[in-house]
């Protein structure tokens, strides 16, 4: 039964309704009357009514005042108001104060009960609501540590995270004032999740359970968002991991961790952390290998964009991305060697295991630039799974593109040096080959790609001198004849873009 309290200043009005009412035919019982608010909020703490029948003036306590006490510290209790004419104004404070249910006075037991059966309905409806949002709840707590798992992997590689379920994980570790780093491992046998489950408790046990935020599997790597710690707290940590791992699971174990940031950066946290465990395996070594040990490590993240690598679907593009990368390269005085190391490093941040043969013939390989990039490129190529035509005219297309981005540089690359020099190939036979598979001619296709290049520079170092951009791709020194490609194409000099460019950030 539902619990009833009447509340009302007129004896003979608050005792009629008390007595002329057969309640229990509405299941309700009546569990008191009061003849003011005060009165009444003291009845309502000790005999907590699920209904409050009351009158709005009053003496000591009106109904107003009553219903606002009541709602501070009992939210769920409905109210049903007694009010008579002329007393709009304190009705339509009521209102303000959420109540939907009046009664006008003088009112007869029809009146109160129909009323009364809404409010019941409204009660039961709110119970059942209730118990539905706890079952949801309890839904939701038993599938958090999965949902939580599922949104920071999706964070790390870079996949939308805007729903609902995205802000909660944020509010919940409270993403937009705390700092975060990413430490990750990696065996030499793929984790089960037994091993992934034992992995995130040892760990959490070590560092604390408040600084680990959240565990995901991605390939044959482990991943933690965790709260950024010293190093040598970290290594100690580490160090505890092992072996008490290697009691349950006698495998090795590898790890990582990420520079600090913020949880907006966990893909760009995620990617350094590949990048040192292709460092790890390159070295050989087993220990904890720390981001900032990894030289010249913001230069990589500016020279290389995994998104655009990931999105190569075409050889031609493959080419484009390693010729602008090794452009890069130079512009940060890299050697060979470096060159070398580096191609290695983003092959082993995008395959992973799946390029350690070629990775390990590429540290082979010595001298020759030209040949450093078309080897990077067929390898990204190869693993993009891009299709390739086994016909002849393919394969020559093929190795046209090739020289042209290899001598992208060069001032004296024409169509009459790429066939005479380089190709042994007839200019007409290679003009129609190029104009079927890139459909523009080369000549066109050369200028578009060099203005494309120098934009490009221009983003990656705005300061880049007009002469070194032009020799970059191709022109001369004297940047006279650069100037007027530039503005051919782009509608501006090459100062004038880099000065908009200033502009427009």
């Amino acid at each position: 039964m539902y619990r009833l309290l009447i509340v009302d200043d007129e004896e003979i009005e608050r005792e009629g309704m008390a007595t002329s009412i057969s309640w229990e035919k509405h299941n309700v019982k009546l569990v008191g009357t009061a003849w003011n608010g005060a009165e009444a909020f003291d009845k309502i703490q000790k005999l907590l009514p699920d209904i409050v029948l009351t009158d709005i003036k009053m003496p000591v306590m009106d109904g107003i005042a009553l219903i606002r006490e009541t709602k501070k510290v009992y939210p769920d209790t409905e109210f049903i108001v007694l009010s008579g004419y002329g007393e709009f104004e304190y009705t339509s404070q009521t209102m303000e104060e959420g109540i939907r249910h009046y009664i006008l006075k003088p009112c007869d037991e029809n009146s109160i009960t129909i009323v009364l059966d809404k409010v019941i309905k409204e009660i039961e409806r709110k119970k059942a609501s209730k118990i539905e949002n706890e079952h949801n709840k309890r839904t939701v707590h038993r599938l958090l540590p999965r949902a939580r798992e599922q949104l920071f992997r999706n964070m790390m590689l870079d996949l939308e995270c805007v729903d609902e379920s995205y802000h909660d994980f944020r509010q919940e570790i409270r993403g937009d004032e705390r700092q975060v780093c990413i430490v990750g491992f990696r065996s030499d046998k793929p984790f089960d999740s037994l091993e992934l489950f034992l992995l995130g408790n040892i760990y959490g046990e070590l560092i604390g359970e408040d600084k680990l935020m959240a565990t995901a599997p991605i390939q044959n790597d482990v991943m933690m968002l965790i709260e950024p710690d010293t190093t040598e707290h970290l290594e100690n940590a580490l160090c505890k991991t092992r072996k008490q791992f290697s009691r349950i699971k006698r495998q090795l174990l590898w790890a990582v961790v990420s520079m600090p940031g913020t949880i907006e950066e966990c893909h760009k946290l995620y990617l350094q952390t590949q990048e040192l465990f292709a460092l790890g395996e390159l070295e050989k070594r087993e220990e904890l290998f720390c981001f900032e040990r990894l030289k010249k490590a913001e230069e990589l993240n500016t020279i290389f964009s995994y998104k655009r690598f990931q999105n190569i679907a075409s050889y031609e593009k493959a080419l484009y991305e390693c010729s602008l990368f090794f452009m890069k390269m130079d512009i940060l005085e890299l050697g060979y060697m470096q060159k070398r190391q580096t191609c290695m490093l983003v092959l082993k941040i995008l395959y992973g295991d799946d390029v350690s043969a070629e990775v390990d013939e590429m540290g082979q390989m010595n001298g020759d630039t030209g040949e450093l990039m078309k080897r990077t490129a067929d390898i990204i190529a190869c693993r993009q799974i891009i299709e390739t035509d086994t016909r002849v005219d393919e394969k020559r297309m093929r190795t046209i593109m090739q020289e042209i981005y290899g001598r992208i540089n060069n001032m004296d690359l024409n169509i009459q040096y790429l066939t005479k020099q380089i190709l042994f190939m007839n200019e007409d036979y290679f003009g129609r080959l190029f104009v079927k598979y890139q459909h523009e001619r080369f000549s066109s296709f050369l200028l578009n790609k060099r203005i494309m290049f120098a934009k490009e520079l221009i983003h990656f170092k705005p300061d880049i001198k007009i002469s070194a951009l032009a020799e970059m791709v191709g022109y001369a020194s004297d940047g006279q004849y650069f100037a007027k490609a530039f503005r051919r194409i782009e509608g501006i000099s090459p100062s004038e873009y880099k000065e908009k460019m200033k502009q427009d950030e």
